[in-house]
């Protein structure tokens, strides 16, 4: 049997998944641009203000959820960097959550609801979610 549903009703389902999922967690989030700076004030090299981590608990490289970035992180010099400014601010998803979406609600179908979701927990709005 199947079933038909729209997307704001997927939207909704998704978004409480997320909730429930993350409900005994605290996600944590810094611009490394921020973090990441020497004794006499100096930005560490690579690093942009553009750029959001966002992570479980203690920050651990193993425990991002997700990036975001603005539109300034992008270079524009070039056809993808062109192409990511035009879709930005954007939320990448890490591999992890990626997959545990996919398999919940199928693939990529989940991106407006977690766009949603993600705006109304944090202070940065997306355009599009990779």
């Amino acid at each position: 049997m199947e079933y038909e549903i729209n997307q704001n009703r997927l939207d909704e389902v998704v978004i409480k998944f997320l909730e429930n999922y993350f409900k005994n967690e605290e996600i944590n989030y810094f611009h490394p641009y921020d973090y990441f700076v020497d004794e006499e004030g100096n930005h560490f090299e690579g690093l942009d203000p553009n750029k959001v981590i966002f992570y479980m608990g203690k920050y651990d490289e193993d425990d991002v959820l997700f990036y975001w970035y603005g539109v300034g992180y992008w270079t524009s010099n070039n056809p993808t960097g062109d192409i990511r400014r035009s879709n930005s601010p954007m939320l990448s998803v890490e591999v992890p959550i990626e997959n545990l979406l996919d398999e919940m609600f199928g693939k990529k179908i989940w991106h407006s609801g977690i766009k949603t979701w993600f705006e109304s927990k944090f202070p940065y709005k997306v355009k599009t979610v990779r």
